[in-house]
């Protein structure tokens, strides 16, 4: 009888979704009006497409250019240090390399921001979004 219970207390929800799917259905391929709410759904969901598009990019954009003058500070404080060994005392290297360590931190963190707003904005379901 339990059994029983479960049956008839899932079956109205699911007869009054099946009817609301249902008439959803025939009213946007029925009707006129449903037809052109179905096209102005579909072509804000291709302008939301769109805009996300070109928010990638420029996030893509931005976090390349990031890691790159970030590369190229590290490389020209890299040089200088080079260059200037034998002048540079103890404790200014010490600064340095955690100055360093600081700049890769960022490359990092950039790189990681880039790769999670891609996969968080441009992803449904585990699948990425068509272009």
């Amino acid at each position: 009888m339990n059994n029983e219970k479960k049956s008839r207390n899932s079956f109205v929800p699911g007869f009054l979704l099946g009817g609301i799917i249902g008439a959803l259905v025939i009213f946007f391929l029925g009707t006129k009006e449903g037809k052109k709410a179905a096209h102005k759904i579909m072509s804000k969901a291709e302008n939301i497409e769109d805009e996300l598009d070109k928010k990638l990019h420029n996030v893509r954009k931005q976090g390349e250019a990031f890691v790159k003058e970030a590369q190229e500070m590290k490389d020209r404080i890299t040089e200088e240090v080079e260059d200037k060994k034998h002048e540079v005392s103890d404790g200014l290297k010490e600064k340095l390399d955690a100055t360093l360590t600081q700049i890769e931190d960022l490359q990092e963190k950039g790189v990681k921001l880039t790769k999670e707003v891609q996969r968080r904005v441009f992803t449904k379901n585990g699948k990425k979004l068509n272009s």
